[in-house]
């Protein structure tokens, strides 16, 4: 088994070509999916395996069933004489692979909410945000009630 991280870029779905110029963010979990293998490039990753919550309460944040695959991105693990050497810091130290995926974000902040709200109480993390879209809105309104469900304790 494979501990694969996952990133979801998410792009304006007005934008017909997708442009790095056009990225409004990306939801990010660096582990927690077990796969047989590392998916390839332009095979397809089924929506409900990314399914964040119970059955009754999961709502995909995309139509249809499966994203394709744009990108595998390898992190190695450096090794020497049979372990990881000191000047690699705190890096990870297995070697890690990142599958992503590229889905258009459809909607308002507010009909996002619950979705983005099921990504942000799994643990995943938002990068590379536009200031001001809506999944960044989104993003930061679920964080919020996220920390009022589940405050940390001391």
């Amino acid at each position: 088994m494979i501990d694969l991280g996952i990133r979801i870029e998410f792009f304006d779905a007005a934008t017909v070509d997708v442009d790095q110029r056009c990225l409004l963010g990306a939801l990010c979990r660096p582990d927690g999916y077990l796969a047989l293998a590392v998916p390839a490039i332009g095979s397809r990753l089924s929506v409900s395996s990314l399914r964040l919550t119970s059955r009754d309460d999961f709502r995909p944040f995309v139509l249809g069933s499966t994203l394709r695959v744009c990108d595998v991105v390898h992190q190695p693990a450096p090794r020497r004489q049979g372990r990881v050497p000191d000047w690699w810091g705190d890096s990870p130290h297995e070697p890690t692979a990142t599958v992503v995926l590229r889905a258009a974000l459809r909607g308002s902040s507010l009909m996002l909410l619950p979705q983005i709200r099921q990504f942000a109480a799994d643990g995943w993390s938002l990068q590379d945000p536009t200031e001001g879209s809506e999944l960044e809105r989104a993003w930061h309104k679920a964080q919020q009630q996220v920390a009022e469900q589940w405050p940390l304790t001391a």
